[in-house]
């Protein structure tokens, strides 16, 4: 799985296989979380991913570069993976905040 853009904490977007066992997951639950860890910081975003397999939704949601990058390696074989965040939580030097966006 490749992330491709981030609209501020609200949005991310990744690329990956159709028949990866992410995939398989997400048709089961769209529900998940994005974690990213600094030495004394941590962000947690929980949220709901959409899976876009379209070709059509490729063109309309990725970049020129991805699309010719996909079309390069089989854009058949990928899908697009969109999660929106519900809430984060931050730690920052160790103390938590939760905000709902």
């Amino acid at each position: 799985m490749e992330k491709v853009i981030s609209e501020n904490l609200d949005k991310i977007i990744f690329i990956t296989k159709k028949d990866s066992n992410k995939v398989r997951l997400l048709n089961i639950s769209n529900k998940c979380c994005v974690e990213v860890h600094t030495e004394d910081n941590m962000i947690c975003l929980r949220g709901k991913i959409e899976i876009y397999k379209s070709e059509k939704g490729k063109i309309q949601i990725l970049s020129k570069n991805y699309i010719e990058r996909l079309e390069y390696s089989g854009s058949h074989k990928y899908c697009i993976l969109i999660f929106n965040t519900l809430k984060a939580t931050l730690y920052i030097d160790g103390d938590l905040r939760r905000y709902v966006l």
